[in-house]
């Protein structure tokens, strides 16, 4: 059941097992004190299969030359009266000259589950370094794109993938006013 698309040679596909090791690089782009046991932990999560009913979830890969260059997960998310829409989240797509067509084959993929999935929408949340994608794949009113495609900001580097449990967050610095006699 793997789909795969292709856009001006670039292969996007679901990260299968044998490809969590090499994403790693590439998911540290995001988070950068992610161990590779956190990170394989996290992608071995969405491997777990749940029945087509209750949900679908996976993380989508974009490969060229043997090298992975994009990497984002997606959950498909039920509504009320039937109606399903896609979350996108941990995107990670390096502004490099090859950045947009890692992000069209990207895209093209969420949107082959999405028409699988019935879905009839999808919101892509942009952690910091990445709102150069809402340029190329914000569609709010479905006029470009076969479906209203909305790309949200948080302006932070916050993301789902986990953090490290072996090294605590910094401590902000602490002002102390001192009177000189």
């Amino acid at each position: 059941m793997f789909r795969i698309c292709r856009s001006a040679e670039f292969t996007s596909l679901r990260l299968g097992a044998d490809k969590i090791e090499q994403a790693f690089p590439l998911v540290r782009e995001l988070r950068e004190d992610l161990t590779l046991d956190a990170w394989r932990d996290y992608a071995r999560s969405y491997f777990a299969l749940k029945p087509i009913e209750e949900s679908h979830r996976g993380i989508i890969v974009a490969e060229h030359g043997g090298y992975l260059r994009g990497l984002l997960s997606y959950d498909v998310l039920p509504g009320l009266f039937g109606r399903k829409s896609m979350a996108v989240r941990d995107v990670i797509v390096p502004a490099l000259p090859a950045g947009q067509q890692a992000a069209r084959s990207l895209l093209q993929e969420l949107f082959e589950i999405a028409d699988a999935h019935c879905c009839d929408s999808i919101r892509i949340d942009l952690t910091a370094g990445m709102e150069w994608l809402a340029q190329e794949w914000s569609d709010p009113a479905g006029r470009v794109f076969r479906l209203p495609v909305t790309c949200f900001s948080s302006g932070s580097r916050e993301s789902t993938l986990p953090a490290s449990a072996q090294r605590p967050p910094p401590q902000p610095l602490r002002l102390v006013k001192q009177t000189v006699r």
